[in-house]
């Protein structure tokens, strides 16, 4: 008779076998930021939500639509680094309230002033990363706001133009 532990890894190596751990991996995060951005587009487009004076109610919707998927209080541990442990548990608290309102005020403002513009991603391979093939791509001029690691290629352009990516934050 069989011990529970082979059968236990008999049975793991199988459902590996039948569902390939990849397709797993990559179906639920993908379906859970389709399903949120269906949902925040569903409360940008009610026409109950329209309008200067419903403006609040829209992005109180909007963050409760997309927020629970964001792990704040990781962010915020982050955000402060060697500092967070320094606080007290009402400091770390207070400062998870506040990091999410930032959040919420900077990224929510964006998304409802956005909401009906079209967003343009453009990949393009270059052979250097330098400031000039930058130019070449976006112009001398640029205009709106450009998503950026800390690369110096990208210092021509101005700060109040340039959203660095959380991924590089240090």
């Amino acid at each position: 008779m069989a011990s529970r532990r082979s059968v236990v890894t008999l049975m793991s190596t199988i459902s590996l076998l039948v569902f390939p751990l990849n397709t797993r991996a990559a179906d639920a995060p993908m379906a859970m930021i389709q399903t949120a951005t269906q949902k925040t587009l569903a409360v940008l487009q009610n026409p109950a939500y329209q309008g200067a004076a419903h403006c609040g109610e829209r992005l109180a919707q909007v963050a409760a639509t997309i927020l629970p998927h964001f792990d704040t209080e990781g962010m915020s541990q982050r955000a402060l680094g060697l500092y967070w442990r320094q606080l007290t548990t009402d400091q770390q608290q207070e400062f998870v309230r506040l990091f999410t309102a930032l959040v919420e005020h900077a990224y929510g403002g964006a998304i409802d002033r956005h909401a009906r513009d079209v967003q343009v991603t453009i990949f393009r391979l270059l052979k250097t990363r330098g400031a000039a093939g930058a130019k070449e791509l976006l112009g001398e001029v640029v205009w709106g706001i450009i998503g950026t690691d800390y690369y110096a290629g990208y210092h021509w352009i101005a700060p109040c133009q340039r959203q660095l990516c959380w991924a590089h934050l240090k």
